[in-house]
């Protein structure tokens, strides 16, 4: 699944030939409209897992695998990890509210892999 939020390059056709299920928002509703909508599709078609990702190259495709193992073999409920390692001064706003959800620090919670799994209705 990829959520198009108003992408002005080839996002929408590279996805479609890849295979995705390609959902274009009418216009460019921000980040966190997406991710709404994301979820709402997932819940309404029984998805197993989610996988957050941004698609401006600050993530890594290939890791998707790595972030997925501890869902997958029933270490965690959920997986969270971020790109940044020490030393990068990030978004404190965005940090205290991935805190208080997971209890633990992100240094930017802006730029995080998250593993959600088992959405059913």
């Amino acid at each position: 699944l990829v959520i198009d939020d108003g992408s002005i390059d080839e996002t929408v056709s590279e996805a479609e030939k890849a295979g995705a299920i390609v959902l274009s928002l009418p216009f460019h509703m921000g980040g966190t409209c997406a991710v709404l909508t994301a979820y709402l599709v997932a819940v309404n078609n029984d998805y197993d897992f989610l996988v957050k990702i941004d698609a401006d190259g600050q993530h890594i495709v290939e890791d998707i695998p790595i972030i997925l193992r501890p869902v997958l073999e029933d270490e965690a409920d959920i997986s969270i990890s971020s790109i940044f390692m020490l030393g990068y001064i990030g978004s404190v706003r965005t940090s205290l509210d991935t805190i208080s959800v997971t209890g633990r620090w992100f240094k930017d919670g802006k730029y995080i892999f998250v593993v959600i799994p088992h959405f059913s209705r």
